[in-house]
């Protein structure tokens, strides 16, 4: 078995005021065989501070669960969660408490786990989810795929790639919407980049709303979605 207490401060871009960097800490406890020769039982506490400049959040967060080795190259795991988080965004200063059960299976046939030169990565993740405060359910679903291949004999080249996104709100959300939208792009796409629509629109955005949406049918059909080069939800 084994304890690891980490931490770290960091900020993307440059900064004189310390209250703008992002501070984390965490202590992690880690069992080999705790159910059975191949499993192992996880438990942690970890504390955060985001500093982006969309947003200011103080989170804590418990966890408990276990992993199994279902073979050489397969892993199943799942556990329990509890997460507090005081966010002050576009939206105020809101307080959450969430709930959620993470469950995640993971195909690995990289030949090295820290620098693979063959082999892929799969992994699926659900995350259902409830917010006690606000009595909201949602959940989080994430699907990665990696792959790496050599070029050359001497194998000194490998191909490698990365897939970024981003999360914009609209002005109706509520709260709990909104909070999960920013649980979703945090947590999921591992991205900062959420903003929200809450500003009062301008006289020339309602204009333009009066002129061009206001009182039209809905031209768009199925068919327009599914030819669509890219599609704003």
């Amino acid at each position: 078995e084994s304890l690891r207490i980490e931490g770290s401060v960091d900020r993307i871009g440059e900064t004189k005021e310390l209250d703008k960097l992002d501070y984390s800490v965490g202590i992690l406890f880690a069992k080999p065989g705790a159910f059975g020769p191949a499993s192992t039982f996880t438990a942690s506490l970890k504390a955060n501070i985001q500093d982006p400049d969309a947003y200011r959040a103080k989170i804590l967060t418990g966890a408990a669960g276990a992993t199994f080795e279902l073979s050489p190259t397969d892993t199943f795991s799942g556990g329990g969660e509890l997460s507090w988080a005081n966010i002050d965004d576009a939206f105020g200063s809101n307080s959450y408490l969430t709930a959620a059960i993470p469950l995640e299976y993971v195909r690995d046939t990289r030949n090295d786990k820290l620098n693979a030169t063959e082999g892929y990565r799969a992994m699926i993740n659900a995350k259902p989810s409830y917010e006690i405060k606000g009595q909201t359910f949602f959940s989080s679903f994430e699907a990665s795929a990696s792959g790496y291949h050599a070029l050359g004999d001497e194998k000194r080249f490998v191909l490698a790639g990365k897939i970024g996104a981003g999360v914009l709100v609209g002005g109706r959300s509520t709260f709990e919407e909104a909070y999960a939208y920013s649980k979703f792009a945090r947590i999921v796409l591992k991205t900062n980049d959420i903003d929200f629509r809450s500003r009062p629109h301008s006289a020339e955005e309602a204009a333009f709303l009066a002129a061009h949406i206001a009182g039209k049918p809905m031209t768009v059909t199925y068919s327009d979605v599914e030819k669509a080069p890219a599609v704003l939800l």
